[in-house]
Parts: C-alpha cells; structure tokens; sequence
C-alpha cells in the first residue's frame, strides 16, 4: 500500500497516507525515502518486480534480482527530500501515525473537510491498515465494521478520491 502511495507522489498526485499502528512517522519517512533516493536502505540483494501476468488463473510475478553494496545515507535521504521539496513534491505528501483503534472514519473525513477549506485536497488517500480504525461503540460487531467501510466509500465518492486499504 505504501509503495502505491509512493508511486502516487511521483507521479504528481496529491497523496493521504494514515498509518494506524504498524511504524511510527519517521519510520514512514524513512521508508519513503528509498523511493526518493531510488536505491535501498541497507546492502544486500532486493528483488524488483519486472512483469505480472496470470498463468493458469494464478498470478505470476516475476522478478529481477540486484544487489546494492551500499545504503543511502541519511544525507542522501535528506538531500531526496530536499530535491522532492524543490520540484513541490512535498505538497502532494500528507502523512498522518495513529495508534491502533485510535482513529475513526468521522476523524479522517473533518480531516480532509480541513484539508480542503485550505485549498488542499488529495487524489488519493490511503489507509494502512483499515481494519484498525476505531469502530463504533468500540465493539468489534459486524455493524460497526460495516458503517466503517460504508463511510470510507462515501468519503470516497464526496471527495473524488481514490481510497486504497489494506486490512
């Protein structure tokens, strides 16, 4: 999901990412910055997807193996935001960290309500994981989960969005 947002961001697209309790911001950023640097974060081999096809109504992903001798520094890792910041980047670029259960719906839509009112609007908003949202009542009941996925969509159509999750 984040590489898709990434994507997004280098593509112009102005880009919401909620991160419900997997890493903190600055991990986030931190993470983001390989895209930016275009290279990893650590030595090592790492594998670039090269092709996707259906084989058999399987899903098959090939792959091309590299090997960096070196990580970025986090000079480089500065120096990929700064030159992001200068092509006005940036802007595209909202990065919200909650805890767990901690953020709901309702917040995420005043959030965007905000957003607007200042002349910002994401293209896209992506929320990892959506299956941590703070749930109605607290309660892990189908309803609740339901009204969160029902309000997700609906901020999707009012705001002209698109929504990517993951659960």
């Amino acid at each position: 999901l984040a590489a898709f947002c990434q994507m997004a961001v280098v593509q112009g697209l102005r880009t919401a990412f909620f991160n419900l309790g997997d890493l903190s911001q600055e991990q986030y950023l931190k993470r983001w910055s390989t895209a930016f640097v275009n290279r990893p974060g650590f030595p090592g081999e790492f594998k670039i997807p090269t092709a996707i096809k259906y084989v058999d109504k399987e899903l098959e992903v090939t792959f091309d193996s590299r090997f960096a001798t070196h990580g970025y520094t986090e000079a480089e890792a500065r120096d990929a935001w700064t030159a992001v910041a200068a092509r006005g980047e940036a802007n595209r670029l909202r990065v919200i960290t909650k805890p767990a259960r901690s953020l709901s719906v309702e917040e995420i839509d005043n959030k965007l309500d905000g957003w607007a009112q200042k002349g910002w609007l994401p293209d896209v908003v992506g929320i990892d994981y959506a299956g941590l949202l703070y749930r109605k009542g607290g309660v892990e009941t189908h309803e609740a989960i339901d009204h969160n996925w029902a309000q997700l969509r609906a901020n999707s159509s009012k705001y002209k969005i698109l929504g990517l999750t993951a659960e």
